[in-house]
């Protein structure tokens, strides 16, 4: 996650919260399946939130496929 597009003080909590919704497990990942299944986790959990709880963490309905996406590339340069 970069710590520029959710702020100093969100990207930490952020990111503990995508590795508890999706931890990573597998150390390989063909064809970008494991991402893509990472960022539906994701996405799909945080879209169930309401805006409120949404607000709680620092994020608008807006940002979440912007998140999502950020699982996935994040997956392509630590493979890197």
């Amino acid at each position: 996650m970069d710590a520029t597009l959710y702020g100093r003080s969100q990207a930490p909590l952020v990111t503990d919260l995508i590795n508890r919704i999706a931890p990573r497990k597998f150390r390989r990942d063909p064809l970008g399946l494991v991402s893509g299944y990472r960022a539906y986790l994701v996405y799909s959990h945080l879209s169930s939130l309401s805006d409120w709880e949404l607000a709680e963490l620092g994020l608008r309905r807006a940002d979440l496929p912007r998140i999502a996406g950020d699982v996935i590339f994040q997956a392509r340069n630590e493979a890197r």
